[in-house]
């Protein structure tokens, strides 16, 4: 039999990885999250965060969505320096859904 050794260390931040505990307290960690998001919709998915705005394309604009969408990162990036978390920019997504692709371009790029 294999003698297992293990070293004690006491954290300031986070959850000790592979805790039973680690994901009740990540949910509530991220619990207040939601809040610091005005123009969009928060959707928590494990430790996946997604931010959108939906809307008749008739009644949105897609330049002030951007604006909000841009709005909602900065609110959501100082939440997480706040919270010693990190955002992680490389992994920041934008997608369009539309049906009239050729106007949402010209309304983007002008084209």
């Amino acid at each position: 039999m294999k003698s297992l050794s293990f070293e004690m260390k006491n954290t300031l931040l986070g959850v000790p990885q592979g805790s039973s505990l680690s994901n009740l307290l990540f949910a509530i960690y991220m619990n207040d999250f939601p809040r610091v998001i005005i123009h969009s919709v928060p959707i928590l998915f494990v430790d996946d965060d997604y931010i959108m705005i939906c809307g008749n394309p008739v009644d949105i604009n897609i330049n002030d969505a951007i604006q909000k969408l841009e709005g909602d990162l900065r609110a959501a990036d100082f939440w997480m320096e706040s919270n010693h978390a990190k955002l992680d920019s490389n992994k920041i997504k934008f997608i369009v859904f539309a049906k009239n692709v050729p106007e949402l371009l010209h309304q983007l790029f002008n084209l």
